[in-house]
């Protein structure tokens, strides 16, 4: 499944990878971001936190948390919060700066004044499997029920004692519906996804009467990737893949980021069913070589027999959420098809306060090269900043259920989307020269 022009195109890009990661991870921003070190659920998590105070005394801190997915850490927020410490910058400047301008037009309210009163205090952190301190050795211990506990309690120890608005990328977005969906305390004021649909739908298009065929090859790699050896199963080859790409971790640290997806599939959204080689071929040859690569990865690294699909049982299922929502889909993502046609027909009572927004991007937006151009990225941090700033703390309703974005487009494509590994050889080694 290796093309070799491609291979060699990509190995020259990620031999920069290990490098840059890690002094992202290590390195604090100038200015108002920081690297603090939460103690939360018994454990310590390492997080990137901005922080801006309100301009006008008494008035109110937007509270945020950000969840990153897979095998990304918290580093792939970091341009966004860089966008939001310019952006608070900027407010401190004269009243006609070009910023503030542009934000009037976004931001949909009757009352524009509200961002230039407003503080700031946004915590990203590296989440369970990911940050030294909050590694534990038991598979058991990564369950989406007991990531939803370590978010709350992230929360508490930031200080977001009266509720925080919730954004989550991939494995990230697929927590932060579970979290939303569990929420007794009613903390999280406004939920905001990339690139992972409401999971309660992800699981109808994997498993049942209605699933969507092409989603099921896409995700057929869940199944490599939630056995509980994943990382060392066959000499380690699932780990070896990633190494190929400069993923720059070895088997043991690896495997508990990979028990991610076994504390989530098959128990909280299906596990799609493992599909034949000719049905990976056909994928392949209508949809192009990019679509079907990570797939064949996996496969050739941890060959597996054809079985049926895991769904799981109803009570499990995350249902309504009634808080704002924002879903933000890529529309060429080769590996979460989010702009399909199960994503958006359901009933208005599953996501009666939603909008989805659909961006000429792959899976990872922020990243140099994953969207048609440094303008769409942009426009998909205006669009999280417009949400997230609006009155949504308030309770209010931001949009009705509907599409809206930069461009919209019900078409496959493959040049942008690549998934995980090439994500991580081809994109993030621009990380640092994106849209600033």
């Amino acid at each position: 499944f290796f093309h070799h022009h491609k291979t060699t195109m990509i190995m020259k890009a990620s031999s920069l990878l290990a490098s840059i990661v890690c002094s992202a991870l290590v390195a604090t921003s100038e200015g108002t971001l920081t690297t603090e070190y939460l103690a939360a659920n018994g454990l310590n998590f390492t997080c990137t936190v901005l922080k801006h105070d309100a301009k006008d005394a008494g008035a109110p801190v937007k509270k945020v948390m950000l969840l990153h997915g897979f095998p990304m850490f918290r580093v792939w927020w970091q341009p966004l919060l860089e966008h939001w410490d310019k952006l608070f910058v900027s407010l401190n400047q004269p009243d006609d700066s070009a910023v503030i301008k542009n934000l009037i037009k976004l931001i949909d309210s009757e009352d524009d004044s509200t961002i230039f009163t407003t503080g700031l205090h946004a915590v990203a952190c590296d989440l369970r499997g990911y940050s030294p301190g909050a590694s534990p050795d038991d598979m058991v211990q990564y369950d989406y029920s007991i990531f939803a506990q370590d978010t709350f309690a992230l929360a508490q120890a930031a200080g977001f004692d009266e509720g925080f608005h919730l954004l989550g990328h991939d494995h990230g977005a697929a927590l932060a519906w579970y979290i939303a969906a569990n929420d007794p305390d009613s903390m999280v004021q406004s939920l905001t996804t990339l690139s992972v649909p409401h999971i309660g739908l992800m699981s109808d298009a994997l498993c049942g009467d209605n699933a969507d065929q092409e989603q099921v090859i896409a995700s057929n790699y869940f199944n490599q990737f939630s056995l509980p050896s994943s990382a060392t199963r066959n000499n380690a080859s699932l780990t070896q893949v990633f190494q190929n790409f400069g993923f720059d971790i070895g088997p043991a640290q690896f495997q508990k980021m990979l028990w991610w997806y076994h504390g989530s599939l098959a128990k909280y959204f299906s596990m799609p069913r493992v599909v034949s080689d000719a049905e990976v071929d056909a994928f392949e040859a209508e949809n192009g070589p990019e679509a079907a690569f990570f797939v064949k990865a996996a496969r050739s690294a941890i060959p597996m027999e054809e079985r049926p699909c895991t769904p799981i049982d109803d009570q499990d299922k995350v249902l309504a959420i009634e808080i704002p929502t924002l879903f933000i889909c890529g529309v060429n993502d080769v590996a979460l098809l989010c702009n399909k046609p199960y994503v958006s027909n359901f009933s208005p009572d599953l996501l009666p306060n939603y909008e989805h927004a659909n961006f000429e991007c792959g899976h990872d937006f922020f990243l140099q090269g994953n969207c048609d151009g440094m303008d769409t990225s942009r426009a998909v941090m205006e669009k999280i900043t417009a949400f997230v700033f609006s009155d949504n703390d308030q309770g209010e309703t931001t949009s009705a259920r509907g599409s809206s974005g930069t461009t919209t487009s019900n078409t496959l494509k493959l040049t942008k989307g690549l998934p995980l590994a090439l994500i991580l050889g081809g994109a993030m080694m621009a990380y640092y020269s994106v849209l600033m």
